[in-house]
């Protein structure tokens, strides 16, 4: 969905139209005629608002896991918006995929250099720290996360998981709790309760946190 294509679509169109007879071609219609209708719609077009419309498809082709596709378009987004937050979320998402992990954190800097309040962007950045074992520069960006949204599910289990690998029992269950205040039915909240509750002994309360996870996500 390119002005490009766009632009041989039409054409094409003319074409098909001028062989079944329904129209016929003008003596003007030239490559020169052509080119200059091509720089009148161009001249026209409002980058800004062009640059957003591919970001935003750049952006449902990731949802779709067409990430190669999503890349080039938020590579073309970031040209004609110059730096924006969302583009450059997507090429870290990209980056990271592609297990460049470097690249990734660099993006997701820069997104938040752009949009400091980007809670995604927060704890996105996090989990490609704890992948690389930066763990205090991790548990900063998921506390960041929370303090612009303290609802976020995904921050809290995942700052949970990170306390309880370091043996932060107390603090992990807090979190998970909280995910569970949020949304008793998360099955995942109540599987690293179950870890949670095992590790120090609970395991009553660490069946009942498995059948509930087993039943939300047999």
């Amino acid at each position: 969905p390119t002005i490009e294509a766009n632009r041989l679509l039409a054409l094409e169109i003319v074409k098909h139209l001028e062989a079944a007879q329904i129209l016929d071609r003008h003596a003007g219609w030239t490559e020169a005629a052509i080119d200059q209708v091509v720089q009148q719609v161009e001249s026209r077009i409002d980058e800004r608002a062009h640059g957003t419309a591919l970001r935003n498809l750049a952006k449902v082709l990731a949802w779709a896991g067409k990430l190669e596709e999503a890349e080039r378009l938020a590579r073309q987004a970031a040209e004609l918006l110059g730096d924006d937050a969302p583009a450059h979320e997507l090429l870290a998402l990209k980056a990271a995929t592609d297990g460049d992990l470097e690249a990734a954190i660099r993006h997701y800097h820069r997104a938040l250099e752009i949009e400091p309040a980007s809670a995604k962007a927060h704890n996105n950045l996090a989990n490609v720290l704890r992948l690389q074992g930066r763990v205090e520069e991790a548990i900063h960006h998921y506390r960041r996360t929370l303090e612009i949204d303290s609802t976020s599910i995904f921050a809290h289990n995942n700052l949970g998981t990170l306390y309880e690998s370091q043996g932060r029992i107390k603090e992990a269950v807090t979190h998970f709790r909280r995910t569970l205040q949020i949304d008793p039915e998360n099955g995942r909240a109540h599987y690293y309760m179950g870890n949670a509750s095992q590790s120090v002994g609970k395991m009553d309360e660490a069946l009942q946190h498995y059948r509930e996870a087993l039943r939300l996500l047999p």
